[in-house]
């Protein structure tokens, strides 16, 4: 299964919405208020760094940083909804000032974990 692809501010390849009909409950439910921590832990854990790589406080960076992301069943793409979205800057991997999607794949793809899980995962396919 490719992997995600964010660039020039959209998403390409396949997202984690299509493993549950095109909309996980994360993605319904992920608000600025209440941010659900599904999306980052599957970010980090299924595409970008595998288990133990990261800890439970980047997973909780990575939930806030991606509030307002949804997935639209019928399309079975990503969109960003802004009024469910925070836009308080954390600390993921490390990183600072993330503050949206591309800052979270910044953060996720030059932790030094990610090229080895990249690796791993293309000798697997």
């Amino acid at each position: 299964m490719p992997a995600p692809c964010y660039r020039h501010g959209e998403w390409h390849g396949e997202w984690h919405g299509q493993w549950h009909g095109g909309q996980t409950p994360a993605s319904r439910t992920s608000t600025a208020e209440a941010p659900n921590e599904n999306s980052g832990r599957e970010l980090l854990e299924l595409f970008g760094l595998g288990e133990r790589n990261h800890t439970e406080v980047d997973v909780q960076a990575a939930a806030v940083v991606l509030t307002g992301w949804t997935t639209a069943r019928r399309q079975r793409s990503p969109r960003f909804v802004s009024r469910r979205h925070t836009g308080t800057s954390q600390t993921l991997l490390g990183a600072t000032g993330v503050n949206d999607v591309g800052s979270v794949i910044n953060a996720v793809i030059n932790d030094p974990a990610h090229p080895g899980f990249v690796a791993d995962r293309v000798i697997s396919e």
